[in-house]
């Protein structure tokens, strides 16, 4: 699995699949209001609907979102913004990244907060391998598999190394 920084605007990613994190006490912040209004509204009427919470490691998949160049989009629970540390984020996206790699994707992108500290981003990084893996690793047959490029919004280039 390569780790690749990206800069590239939410809306205009063309990844396989994108994944995005939502808090649960502040649902839209910059990258998800960007992306609400790229897909048309969608996030909103599904948070209105409490469809999605922003609950820890919580996951809706939404298919072939309208308005952005991929074929799936996971948005995952943070929590509390006031009580987000590594524990948290490592399960969020352990949680996303593990409902994506039950089959062989290509490019995933991860568009969490980038006002994250590095400590807090690295965790997210582990989380999401780790659960690519699982406890296929020694298995002849595997039920998960790790992406081909992992894309990290908002990631310095160290924190990837």
């Amino acid at each position: 699995m390569k780790l690749l920084p990206v800069e590239t605007a939410i809306a205009d990613i063309a990844a396989e699949a994108i994944v995005v994190g939502m808090h649960a006490d502040q649902l839209f912040g910059p990258i998800l209001t960007e992306l609400d209004g790229a897909m048309g509204g969608v996030l909103t009427q599904l948070a209105d609907s409490e469809e999605i919470t922003g609950k820890t490691a919580e996951t809706t998949r939404i298919f072939w979102p309208t308005g952005l160049e991929t074929s799936q989009l996971v948005v995952v629970g943070l929590g509390d913004r006031k009580k987000l540390d590594r524990d948290a984020v490592f399960r969020a996206a352990g949680s996303a990244a593990k409902c994506l790699a039950t089959k062989e994707r290509q490019q995933v992108a991860f568009y969490f907060d980038n006002d994250w500290d590095d400590g807090l981003t690295e965790a997210a990084i582990c989380g999401a391998v780790v659960a690519c893996e699982g406890q296929a690793l020694y298995r002849a047959e595997k039920k998960l598999h790790a992406f081909a490029e992992l894309l990290w919004y908002g990631a310095s280039a160290s924190t990837l190394t």
